[in-house]
């Protein structure tokens, strides 16, 4: 009797270890996608103004961790203003747009001029991580949001962000578009499908990546009575 005692206690322990190692172990493993990874035909700026944006479809569940962009700014601007941000948010989209106010926001950050690469040319064309860490909201594939990128109003700097075009019908990423509109009190819009007198009806989209953590799968909680059964 005094064995089958020992023994209980003995699982119930090994019991309480596994499932504590079950429910830290393992990292959160990345993964990229959507992404749109063209930015050979043209920049748009983030400035006094005018904000950026790109909607994007969700792809998989997690995490959403980090956002990439093509882009820079000038190195007067960060010899000037070094110290002066750019606006990084995630917010929600409504059919199809993004969410006027700010304050919508599922996160946000602040990052400095000085941090950011220099200005992107088609000849260079870097990538900034924006990373939101465990900061970053939980999403569902399917699901639709916008990276939002400003700047100060006060300021007098821009930041560029390049993206591509493609003629109608054709269109370099589906699951989005870009969008501008003008601050403090312009509404957003898209020129997707507007006609250009060189190009003709145009699709546009920024360069993005969307970074996701999947976090692992947590196991199936083991009760402790079906355990104990085999051993009675």
């Amino acid at each position: 009797m005094a064995r089958s005692s020992t023994s209980t206690i003995a699982l119930a322990v090994l019991i309480g270890i596994f499932a504590v190692v079950d429910a830290s172990a393992g990292t959160c493993p990345e993964q990229v996608g959507p992404t749109q990874e063209l930015g050979d035909s043209f920049g748009a700026g983030m400035s006094t103004g005018h904000d950026q944006a790109q909607t994007f479809t969700v792809t998989q569940a997690g995490r959403i961790e980090a956002v990439e962009f093509m882009g820079g700014t000038l190195y007067s601007y960060q010899l000037q203003y070094p110290t002066s941000p750019l606006f990084a948010d995630l917010r929600p989209v409504e059919n199809g747009v993004p969410v006027e106010p700010n304050s919508s926001a599922l996160v946000s950050l602040q990052i400095p001029l000085s941090a950011l690469p220099l200005e992107v040319t088609p000849q260079f064309r870097p990538w900034y991580r924006i990373e939101f860490g465990d900061q970053g909201p939980m999403v569902q594939p399917g699901q639709s949001l916008a990276l939002v990128l400003r700047v100060d109003e006060s300021g007098t700097y821009s930041v560029g962000w390049r993206g591509r075009f493609e003629s109608v019908p054709a269109d370099a990423y589906a699951g989005g578009r870009m969008y501008t509109r003008q601050t403090p009190n312009g509404t957003w819009f898209t020129l997707d499908g507007q006609p250009d007198i060189y190009f003709g009806p145009r699709n546009q989209d920024f360069a993005i990546r969307v970074v996701m953590c999947q976090p692992a799968v947590a196991a199936t909680p083991t009760t402790w009575g079906r355990v104990k059964s085999r051993y009675d």
